[in-house]
């Protein structure tokens, strides 16, 4: 018996359903079951029920017309996992898995989603794991995630009906709905898909996104629209974005009457990933692994890129990384496989490309940052299996050798370089990855590895979700130290011996009142800032734990700030580095770079010029999601190099009179086209990513929407379905029939225990 609820997730059964039901020893029931939906407005729960919107010739029967309760059910598959704990949308409670369980030999349950091979720690702890006998997830990849979970061993890794009928009907074919056909006819078709994530997590930006999507789909009478909104965003907009709904509402309105393409109510997903040649919006959705099943190009919305980017644009390199080494500047650029440099006393010269790095994935920022230590520049690996370092004068790169994946299997990167004089310590950088500190000791070209700190550093504090792992750190005397951003513990990591020890800054008891953010260090002491709030602080380092000693540096009254979504969680003023007797502060959330005077405190804003309107939005950028300052690097003992976000200038600043020097990290024409073709960017990060083209500055919504048109992408789908592999089994459509065979198989072990 399957236990559906929503229609538009039946396919996450049905290929078991059809296998159960092609077998003559086996009796199938598609029973459709009541579920509730919470209404914001109203505050009250609304009763739904889906049974008249599934397929006619499944026979799907009425849940009132059928007994669940009388023990003749062998196997229940059910795929709504969160029984009572879900408070948007939830099914019946006789139908919860705690309820079933009495009731059915056999209970089973399938995801309505396909990952990438990776699980989020909520689906890795989800009630239903409790009650169920079997889980069937998409393959060995994923399995692996649940590893020491009680429920490990009830998981059959056969795939997903999901992929078993994209497969299935992009083979046979699908014809469009009657309706679609004026709009379509002739066009190539995109699915845009728009998650529940995209609205809560970027909110009012992802309308802006539509609109500015739309706009270019009714200029271009090559390409058309088929719109699914995922089934629960409605519903969920009513309960947590009320306020969002009403410009929702219009926006589809318009998308219908101006025929920007056809809104998708079909009840069955795998039929419009059938129809349609490629898809187009969300990254955090399943619906990304369906497309890669069926070998149709993935394109993912940067929300926050709403202007068209010229040809010219996209060979201003965004920088992920800049390093200064003998009189020239050395760049590695975001989403670009390639080491640049450029002549420091002539940057008009132009860029020089050195060459690519061997072994890491194009398009994608695979290693992150560029930090210089002795005569080479290390980087980390954020979609890499390894650090590496690059040496400037033999243009080399060199793996190091780094084990850290062997740590942990969900590793998406080791963190940010941060040298010293004997080490280059790699601390994490997302919460994904928060225990590792990897230290390499080039001398020794050996590494240490410390997972036991960062766990003793956080313990006992509750740390808001939007608090990220990376937040604040600082070297001096080869003493690295690394701050929480959410209470007053220091980490302090000794270069080169393993040393590792907890300071305090205020009290020595663990206390929410001083969330410190490092900033800098200096033979003075720590500088620092607090969470929410725009002062600096300097703690001399024999006063750390007496906040009456601390000098606080008040901001001037003419610094003017600008909040993210949380009342900025980093602090508002960026870095600092040491210049003998001054402490440089990078932007951040103002266009101010500062000068603190270490004796006198006295603040002076330089290079004003260069900063002025930097908090203005650009191409590409917003100041919720991005600081004023990116890449940046010291330049000898009296200059700093720094890149804005906002148009990706570089102004090399000297940090004692103010004065700059400007240029623009623009790729030369004749050598991006060599190094940029018309059919690259979409890419495959690590083994738990997807194969996809991720929207930014290098690789515009335009660029795409045109060679699209065209067909520009007709090698995708070789790599789409090797990517898959990774993560999914049974890529031959078989899911459902080995799952089914596997389960009778078992039932007829029970009888025959039973009978003897």
């Amino acid at each position: 018996v399957f236990f559906p609820y929503k229609a538009e997730m039946w396919d996450s059964l049905e290929s078991f359903y059809i296998a159960a039901r092609e077998d003559p020893e086996c009796d199938a029931y598609l029973v459709p079951i009541p579920y509730f939906e919470y209404d914001k407005r109203t505050e009250k729960m609304v009763s739904r029920y889906d049974g008249s919107r599934f397929p006619a010739d499944e026979e799907p029967i009425p849940f009132n017309k059928f007994d669940h309760r009388d023990g003749s059910i062998d196997i229940a598959y059910i795929h709504n996992p969160y029984d009572e704990y879900n408070l948007v949308t939830s099914v019946h409670p006789d139908y919860y898995s705690s309820e079933l369980r009495k009731y059915v030999r056999k209970l089973v349950y399938t995801p309505y989603y396909v990952t990438a091979g990776f699980m989020s720690d909520d689906q890795l702890a989800l009630p239903v794991y409790d009650n169920v006998d079997y889980v069937v997830l998409q393959g060995e990849a994923t399995k692996e995630e649940c590893a020491g979970r009680p429920y490990y061993d009830k998981i059959l890794p056969f795939g997903s009906s999901k992929l078993d009928m994209i497969i299935r009907k992009c083979s046979r074919g699908v014809k469009p709905p009657a309706e679609w056909e004026s709009v379509i006819a002739g066009r190539r078709t995109l699915m845009l898909n728009t998650s529940i994530n995209d609205l809560l997590g970027s909110n009012e930006a992802i309308l802006g996104k539509l609109e500015y999507f739309f706009d270019l789909i009714k200029n271009n009478d090559r390409l058309a629209v088929i719109w699914r909104p995922h089934p629960l965003l409605e519903s969920t907009l009513r309960a947590m974005r009320p306020e969002m709904l009403e410009r929702y509402e219009g926006l589809k309105e318009t998308f219908i009457s101006e025929g920007v393409g056809v809104l998708d109510e079909t009840p069955d997903i795998s039929d419009t990933v059938a129809i349609a040649d490629g898809y187009i919006g969300s990254g955090a959705s399943s619906v990304i692994n369906l497309f890669g099943a069926a070998g149709k190009p993935i394109f993912i919305f940067n929300n926050a890129l709403r202007e068209p980017v010229s040809e010219a644009d996209r060979r201003v390199m965004q920088l992920t990384g800049m390093a200064y080494f003998r009189g020239r500047y050395y760049m590695r650029p975001v989403n670009l496989n390639g080491i640049f440099s450029l002549s420091a006393s002539d940057p008009k010269s132009g860029l020089k490309y050195e060459g690519s790095v061997p072994g890491i994935t194009n398009w994608t920022t695979s290693l992150n940052g560029f930090a210089k230590a002795g005569e080479r520049i290390y980087m980390a690996p954020l979609f890499a299996d390894d650090a590496m370092s690059y040496d400037p004068v033999m243009k080399e790169v060199e793996t190091l050798g780094c084990e850290g994946r062997k740590f942990d299997i969900r590793l998406p990167g080791m963190g940010i370089p941060l040298p010293s004089e004997k080490s280059i310590f790699f601390l994490p950088v997302n919460e994904r990855r928060k225990n590792l500190i990897a230290e390499y000791i080039p001398s020794k070209k050996e590494w240490l590895y410390d997972g036991e700190s960062l766990p003793m550093l956080y313990d006992g504090v509750e740390r808001p979700n939007y608090i990220p792992v990376w937040c604040g750190g600082a070297r001096y005397d080869d003493v690295i130290y690394y701050s929480t951003g959410v209470c007053n513990r220091i980490l302090r990591l000794e270069s080169g011996t393993g040393g590792r020890s907890l300071i305090c800054i205020g009290k020595e008891e663990l206390t929410n009142k001083y969330p410190v953010i490092l900033k800098g260090a200096s033979k003075e002491g720590l500088w620092f800032s607090m969470f929410g709030r725009t002062e600096i602080y300097m703690a001399a380092w024999d006063g750390l734990l007496s906040p009456d000693s601390w000098k606080v540096i008040e901001m001037p009254e003419s610094m003017d700030y600008t909040h993210d979504d949380w009342g900025d969680f980093y602090g508002f003023n960026g870095g600092m580095a040491e210049f003998g007797e001054y402490m440089i502060v990078y932007p951040y959330r103002a266009p101010h770079m500062m000068r603190i005077n270490k004796k006198t405190f006295e603040i002076e804003f330089i290079a004003e010029d260069f900063f002025k309107d930097s908090d203005k939005k650009g191409i590409g950028y917003e100041l919720k999601h991005n600081g004023i300052c990116g890449a940046a690097c010291l330049v000898g003992n009296d200059r700093v190099a720094v890149q804005r976000n906002r148009d990706l200038h570089v102004a090399v600043i000297n940090v004692f009179d103010g004065s700059y020097e400007e240029f623009i990290p623009e790729i030369p024409e004749e050598m991006f086209d060599k190094l940029v073709p018309e059919d690259g960017g979409f890419f495959k990060g690590d083994k738990y990513d997807y194969f996809r083209m991720s929207e930014s500055r290098l690789f515009p919504l335009e660029h795409f929407l045109e060679v699209f048109s065209r067909d520009g992408y007709k090698e995708v789908k070789k790599e789409q379905l090797k990517a898959l592999s990774t993560f999914a089994a049974n890529l031959d459509g078989t899911c459902g029939v080995k799952t089914h065979d596997f389960l009778k198989r078992d039932i007829f072990r029970m009888v025959r225990k039973n009978v003897k």
